[in-house]
């Protein structure tokens, strides 16, 4: 665990530019998708705009924009 502490906090020194990838995973009705609005809509303000991928197929609109979604022009 000291190990992953340590890495983790050489990467907020700056010393790391690496991007993050973060997947949401859960139950349904979990708030994932609300917990994705919540965090694009916080990185757009920050003026630093996520790449997001929607992989879920059965959503019939997301209430963030996602630069990939896996529905195509289905909905």
């Amino acid at each position: 665990i000291k190990a992953s502490v340590a890495a983790a906090d050489s990467g907020t020194s700056g010393t790391s530019n690496l991007p993050v990838c973060l997947l949401v995973l859960g139950m349904a009705g979990s708030g994932k998708t609300t917990f994705v609005q919540r965090l694009t809509g916080h990185l757009h303000r920050q003026s630093c705009p996520p790449y997001v991928i929607n992989l879920d197929p059965a959503v019939h609109e997301v209430p963030f924009p996602a630069n990939i979604d896996i529905r195509g022009d289905i909905y």
